[in-house]
């Protein structure tokens, strides 16, 4: 609060603007699925992967490749093409595939989950339900 009361009062003012205006509703649902999918999924890969935890603790590094696969239908070291591309370039394929390519396979994946649409992440998450059926 302390830092608030040191702004100038324009600056104030354009912040609040932000706090007033309501999102659009898909935004909002967005989020939403965003939160909620995220979750589901990773619980899939915990308990799929559950028994291996203690000899490779990254499961979630498993998501990242699976996500990845799942866009290209390739391995990733031939390059990256198809719905990948498509996914990545509706928001920064250019700018920040390098920057992507640094950080570690979480914050990929968190991006890329992003990225999807509602349905789209439905339809992975629904994926990895049936391969859960036969393992």
């Amino acid at each position: 609060m302390k830092f608030i009361k040191k702004l100038p009062d324009f600056l104030k003012w354009y912040i609040l603007s932000f706090h007033a205006n309501p999102q659009p509703t898909p935004l909002i649902e967005d989020i939403k699925h965003y939160n909620i999918s995220r979750n589901r999924i990773r619980d899939i890969y915990y308990n799929r992967w559950n028994e291996f935890i203690h000899i490779y603790p990254q499961i979630l590094d498993w998501l990242d490749n699976d996500l990845i696969f799942h866009l290209t239908t390739r391995p990733t070291m031939l390059g990256y093409q198809g719905k990948i591309i498509e996914v990545l370039n509706r928001r920064f394929y250019n700018k920040c595939f390098k920057f992507l390519k640094s950080r570690n396979s979480t914050f990929v994946s968190n991006i890329i989950w992003g990225l999807l649409t509602i349905e789209e992440r439905q339809k992975f998450i629904e994926y990895q339900e049936i391969i859960n059926q036969f393992l």
